[in-house]
């Protein structure tokens, strides 16, 4: 639209090519409307796109069966990728029967007496298009506060009546989740906490997690795992993210291994111990089964992304990052990141470099022997020897 006037455009169902209505030249700048309708797609996995079922509405940015997995394009036209960032509004008209919820800002909510309510939200802060969220149903809002490391933190759940009371005690550890993630990473950036219930999850769009009514089962230590997974994308997922899919693991394995230490700071050494274990020996028997081969890390194909080397070899693999560098230069290296990645994204390469340099200690072998190659890194004794002592 020029001067308000509409103009003319082609589509081919890839691309939009518009006429302009006057000669632009370079260094000219100039806005463009573009408004579009249709029915929204869904990904063939059933994990992905916009939903319309059981009383429901919402949208999962990721396609698990899809190529690209980015699912922003289920529902408006965009750039989909890891990388491209934007700011959102979010315009909803619905029955006043619902009440909907958005990543970012409640801005407004009008009546528009004929039945419907318009609900406004707005995301100043950027992000993909596979963290753009939209729910709504006939939900109740849960608030409550949690003082975090640089003050009040509201939190929000999400679900219907008769799942609030199960909602309450399914989160009963969100709070020592909230305190463990930013003890390791900093403060929460994010306006709020928020977990919205819906009929298939999880996916971690900040400040609106889509959480499965399936787990909403009112005991909170069965939830820890889901709960702190999805909390800690906060940081890796959503405060930074990935170049291409080849490289999901920066996202998941931290994701995964923040369980593992939710699972420290809540139930203790001991308890993170056996979580550890018992995933890494999972990894040993089942990643080549699940993922039909032993895989690197990074350079992950496609059919793979969402599998089982992505999360639980991923978080084996943190895990020994951990133990190579030490607690503080973990924590260190991984700030670091956060920091310097904040609001974009890194793949592999540039991550072993950055725990290099903000660490001093060389990642290199580390990242040869764990995320380029396949298989196992393993000690060796080559031959033994005593020596008496008298």
């Amino acid at each position: 639209m020029s001067t308000g006037v509409p103009t003319t455009f082609i589509y081919d169902d890839f691309k939009c090519s518009i006429a302009l209505p006057e000669i632009m030249m370079t260094g000219d700048d100039f806005d463009v409307q573009v408004y579009y309708q249709g029915n929204p797609v869904r990904d063939p996995s059933n994990f992905g796109g916009l939903v319309f079922e059981q009383g429901y509405i919402y949208n999962l940015g990721i396609g698990i069966a899809s190529n690209p997995h980015n699912f922003g394009r289920g529902w408006f036209p965009c750039f989909d990728n890891f990388m491209e960032r934007s700011t959102y509004e979010y315009i909803v008209t619905h029955s006043s029967a619902y009440n909907a919820h958005c990543v970012g800002t409640e801005i407004d909510i009008t009546n528009n007496g004929d039945g419907s309510i318009t609900t406004t939200y707005a995301m100043d802060q950027p992000i993909t298009t596979y963290q753009s969220s939209i729910a709504a149903s006939n939900y109740v809002e849960l608030w409550s506060e949690h003082e975090g490391m640089e003050g009040s933190i509201p939190v929000k759940l999400i679900c219907k009546p008769g799942d609030s009371t199960a909602m309450k005690s399914s989160f009963g550890n969100l709070g020592g989740t909230i305190d463990c993630m930013e003890s390791w990473y900093g403060p929460y950036v994010w306006e709020r906490v928020g977990y919205v219930a819906t009929t298939v999850g999880a996916m971690e769009h900040p400040t609106n997690i889509a959480y499965p009514i399936s787990s909403i089962n009112g005991n909170a230590n069965s939830n820890t795992r889901l709960v702190s997974h999805e909390f800690a994308h906060n940081w890796f997922g959503n405060m930074i993210t990935l170049t291409t899919s080849m490289d999901m693991w920066i996202k998941e394995g931290p994701a995964e291994y923040g369980w593992h230490q939710t699972a420290e700071c809540i139930y203790g050494y001991e308890e993170f111990l056996e979580v550890v274990k018992d995933n890494h020996l999972y990894v040993l028997e089942r990643a080549h089964v699940d993922d039909e081969g032993f895989r690197a890390l990074s350079g992950m194909p496609n059919e793979f992304t969402y599998g089982t080397h992505t999360y639980r070899k991923g978080a084996s693999v943190i895990h020994n990052l951990r133990g190579y560098l030490g607690d503080e230069l973990f924590a260190i290296g991984m700030k670091s990141i956060l920091e310097n990645y904040l609001y974009s994204h890194l793949d592999a390469d540039e991550f072993r470099d950055e725990i290099t340099m903000s660490t001093g200690f060389d990642a290199t072998d580390f990242f040869d022997a764990w995320i380029f190659n396949p298989g196992f890194s393993v000690f060796v004794d080559d031959s033994i020897s005593s020596v008496k002592d008298w």
